[in-house]
């Protein structure tokens, strides 16, 4: 049976398009079908051509854009724990943009070199999400890697001008708790959790604040924060803070057994 002829549907002027539609030869098109054909492909073929700088950064609510704005270049450790930074890390034609406490690690992971850093900027989560937000219409996915858009290597190229945090203070075996008060607690709500089962002793009624501090310290930790700002840290954590827990005769803020939260605190015990 002989196939039917495919024919053009659309009219031009009023009158039938009677041209033989074909894959196979050059067919020249109706009006309407011309048309069609340019709204559905000259856009993207814009959009390709001009690449991702045809998006740009969203606009950010004022206390999240001075987050960025006032955000001051960090120096690179490699070594050990440091205050947290943000970093921006390129691979190809991507750029992530995270939060660390170790960036030595956190390179391991990615399987990255200390060439890869494009910026490190002294903060931690909030500062984050506020370039997260900035830079969401070049966000890969639901990821923290990001299109290397013109505007986002603009924003690099203005922060590395900055002025650099100052570094932090040593850290001696012997140094009082006082003394630690640097920075603000800015640790993930995991770690927090691990740290104070780790710092629990089986058969206390709990554990100190202080204690928690010394096994922050005993992670290299160069420097910690004020007990009332761990404290509130451990709350918004999840993790209820007593003013008032006895361990090993000595009443003080801590968490009660009660409290530490019981997968970490399973880990630690068998540990």
């Amino acid at each position: 049976m002989r196939e039917a002829t495919p024919q053009c549907v659309a009219t031009d002027g009023g009158q039938a398009c009677l041209d033989i539609v074909t894959s196979t030869i050059p067919a020249p098109l109706c009006r309407r079908h011309r048309m069609e054909i340019a709204l559905a492909i000259v856009p993207e073929m814009l959009r390709a051509a001009a690449g991702p700088d045809i998006q740009q950064p969203r606009e950010l609510p004022p206390a999240q854009q001075a987050l960025i704005d006032d955000a001051v270049r960090a120096p690179l450790r490699l070594d050990a724990h440091h205050p947290a930074c943000v970093y921006l890390v390129a691979r190809g034609d991507r750029v992530k943009i995270g939060f660390s406490t170790h960036l030595g690690q956190r390179l391991d992971t990615l399987h990255a070199e200390a060439s890869d850093v494009l910026l490190l900027l002294a903060g931690g989560r909030k500062l984050e999400g506020a370039l997260h937000e900035r830079y969401a219409n070049f966000r890969v996915g639901n990821t923290e890697w990001f299109t290397r858009a013109r505007c986002l290597e603009g924003f690099v190229q203005e922060a590395r001008r900055r002025p650099l945090a100052a570094a932090a203070p040593p850290v001696t075996g012997t140094a009082p708790v006082h003394t630690l008060v640097r920075y603000p607690v800015d640790v993930a709500p995991e770690e927090l959790r691990e740290v104070a089962a780790r710092a629990y002793r089986p058969g206390e009624r709990g554990v100190h604040l202080s204690e928690i501090v010394a096994e922050f310290r005993a992670r290299g930790v160069p420097a910690l924060w004020s007990l009332a700002d761990l404290g509130r840290a451990y709350e918004a954590a999840g993790v209820t803070v007593r003013a008032g827990v006895r361990v090993g005769g000595r009443v003080s803020i801590g968490i009660h057994v009660n409290d530490l939260p019981a997968l970490e605190f399973s880990n630690a015990v068998g540990a």
